[in-house]
């Protein structure tokens, strides 16, 4: 079991722990059909997610690229593009794991 999860109960910690590294937050309510837009803001770079745990995920790209200028797909600089993608190397594990686990579990 994890020992913690993407739940709302998390949303509060997320969202202090942007205000402490220094991001302007804020929140929008589109309209009745539409979640919450989460939107954080630091040094010209905006991040917009439906969640704040999603929101602090996006702010931890920016942290560790920390581009000078917003050009386009400045958030993949330190993404390697020659080696195998760890998203499909991830979901094979799975599809393995899954398809070796007896029928009864």
């Amino acid at each position: 079991m994890a020992s913690l999860t993407s739940h709302i109960n998390v949303w509060e910690t997320c969202l202090q722990l942007l205000a402490r590294r220094g991001y302007h937050l804020e929140a929008e309510l589109p309209d009745e059909d539409s979640p919450t837009v989460w939107l954080a803001g630091k040094n010209g770079f905006t991040f917009s997610a439906e969640t704040p745990i999603a929101l602090l995920g996006l702010a931890t790209v920016y942290e560790d690229i920390h581009p000078e200028t917003d050009h386009p797909y400045w958030w993949s600089a330190n993404t390697s593009r020659t080696e195998p993608l760890l998203y499909d190397t991830l979901l094979e594990a799975a599809v393995t794991g899954q398809e070796e686990r007896p029928a009864n579990q």
